[in-house]
């Protein structure tokens, strides 16, 4: 009956008592990225799985267990799969710089497997994306305190933010607005003249509302904006914001309010007009550069609150 949730994108059963032959329905699930098996007592064949798109096949296959898998990203019980297990193991095994480059291996891989940002973006040590990671790796000093479930949502979410941060000129930013502080993410923000500005609103630990207007503001939007999706209202408007607008906007499903005027942006924002968004503010018209069908105005006249 596996086989029935045919929209899962990712299925684990890591670290469990599964026992038996591993059940043939997994074919029936198109849509799965990531299937972690290992760890279990399940036997067979699990090769049929690799005529799919899925990315990440984990079991107890190779000398340590009885599962056949020629796709398999790594086989028997040596992996540690679990983020929270990963985590927690550097304690473990060392402290100082050799702890800090075990955190620096596993964020890399955790931004990887998840399609937060490509490989060789994080091995490339000019890019903001590189800069986030070693940050996060060497000194950020939070610790997390969520539940394993989101843990990796929570991680993700801080390491989009500093990307932000770095892709920015978040050093020259006028005001830092407590970002890369040791406090969590939903607390980088500061009340200015009595508005609070940065991570301005949480829901349930991830970021809803996030003000950056006026607050000079310096390059290009990175693609990793993308994943905070349960953003409601962003504002960059009054920045020095350059470049074209990153294709990953569109899986701001949530978006209902975005300001991006007053900046140095190019190309079009019609990717956001399928999202039902109600107030969508560019540099659109005969005084911008933006293409956009559905903005509610255009150019610089909008006077914002």
């Amino acid at each position: 009956e596996i086989g029935a949730f045919v929209h899962l994108e990712e299925l684990s059963f890591y670290d469990n008592m599964v026992r038996g032959p591993t059940p043939k329905t997994l074919h029936n699930i198109k849509s799965l990225k990531v299937l972690y098996l290992h760890k279990n007592q399940l036997q067979g064949d699990l090769n049929f799985m690799c005529d799919y798109n899925v990315k990440y096949v984990k079991a107890d296959c190779g000398s340590s267990g009885g599962v056949t898998c020629s796709c398999c990203m790594e086989c028997g019980f040596q992996v540690i799969p679990s983020v929270q297990d990963s985590l927690e193991l550097e304690a473990e095994e060392g402290s100082g710089d050799a702890k800090n480059v075990n955190r620096f291996r596993r964020l890399k891989e955790i931004f990887v497997r998840y399609d937060v940002t490509p490989k060789e973006l994080l091995e490339d040590t000019s890019t903001p994306q590189y800069q986030a990671l070693e940050w996060m790796s060497y000194s950020d000093k939070s610790e997390p305190s969520v539940d394993d479930s989101n843990l990796v949502k929570k991680l993700i979410q801080r390491y989009a933010l500093v990307v932000l941060y770095f892709a920015t000129g978040g050093p020259d930013w006028e005001n830092d607005l407590n970002f890369l502080s040791d406090t969590d993410e939903c607390s980088w923000n500061r009340s200015i003249r009595g508005k609070v500005k940065g991570a301005s609103d949480c829901k349930d630990g991830f970021v809803s509302v996030l003000s950056l207007k006026k607050n000079s503001l310096n390059g290009a939007l990175p693609s990793e904006l993308g994943v905070l999706a349960s953003l409601t209202r962003v504002s960059f408007y009054d920045n020095n914001l350059k470049g074209g607008f990153p294709e990953s906007l569109e899986n701001l499903k949530s978006l209902d309010h975005a300001e991006f005027q007053k900046n140095e942006f190019e190309g079009s924002l019609d990717l956001l007009c399928g999202n039902h968004i109600s107030t969508l503010l560019s540099d659109c018209g005969k005084k911008g550069g933006v293409e956009c069908s559905c903005c509610f105005s255009c150019g610089f006249r909008q006077s914002l609150r």
